[in-house]
């Protein structure tokens, strides 16, 4: 916390609490943000979580849950390595949490698609929000 002291006596406007290594889990998120809340409600703390473990949608949750009000994310989690995808993360707040974001929930889906598109990629079938498997009304299963 002596790093978060020294930036927040310098005036800084925001404080990144990231986990790109994907390791981190909710109630550590929960501490390091809570911690920064509490020193001081006027700047941005920013989450920014990888999904190495399936962790970062669980982690985003937390981190907003704990006072984040900024969220760093990629369409498709494309962008690096295994970024929280802004599609998961975006209905997952909207439609779950019913906080009102003001997004086009289709079109967040048709972007996150057009990404995989862009990036000659195939989108997994059972890839969250976007996968042609997922709100299916059957799946079957190899036996």
């Amino acid at each position: 916390m002596e790093l978060i002291d020294s930036a927040l006596s310098s005036g800084t406007t925001g404080i990144a609490i990231p986990d790109s290594t994907g390791i981190a889990d909710a109630e550590t998120i929960h501490n390091l943000i809570s911690s920064v809340r509490a020193k001081s409600r006027d700047i941005d703390v920013i989450a920014h979580y990888h999904n190495d473990f399936a962790l970062a949608v669980a982690n985003t949750l937390e981190a907003v849950k704990s006072g984040a009000n900024v969220i760093e994310s990629s369409l498709g989690g494309l962008w690096r390595k295994s970024n929280i995808a802004t599609e998961e993360i975006g209905f997952t707040l909207q439609s779950l949490y019913r906080l009102d974001l003001g997004l086009d929930l289709k079109k967040l889906a048709d972007a996150g698609k057009l990404a995989y598109q862009l990036s000659r990629s195939e989108i997994p079938p059972m890839k969250p929000i976007i996968g042609s498997y997922i709100f299916a009304q059957k799946i079957e299963f190899m036996s």
